[in-house]
């Protein structure tokens, strides 16, 4: 990789959600030459702000409507039990 965003997660952060929205590019440099990909945002936070990061441009905003502590708490669920079952695999050395 060459220092580009994968992915970009806005978290109850409405005006940095639509500024940094509008500035990033619709789509990326994929794996493959000569391939390009959308580069996936998700925005947290009430449905104004995301109606507007979608209303301005940013089409693959995906958009999640929830108190930003409930998002967070359920990922970090999910991150803390994904790293729990990458550890339990046996390695194939």
């Amino acid at each position: 990789m060459h220092g580009q965003a994968t992915f970009a997660v806005f978290v109850a952060t409405a005006l940095h959600a639509i500024a940094v929205g509008n500035m990033l590019p619709a789509f990326v440099d994929a794996p493959t030459p000569d391939e390009l990909r959308p580069l996936t945002t998700i925005c947290v936070d009430r449905r104004v702000v995301v109606n507007k990061l979608r209303d301005r441009g940013t089409h693959q905003a995906y958009g999640v409507v929830t108190n930003a502590q409930d998002f967070m708490h359920v990922l970090r669920f999910y991150v803390n039990d994904g790293s729990r079952h990458r550890r339990r695999r046996p390695s194939s050395r």
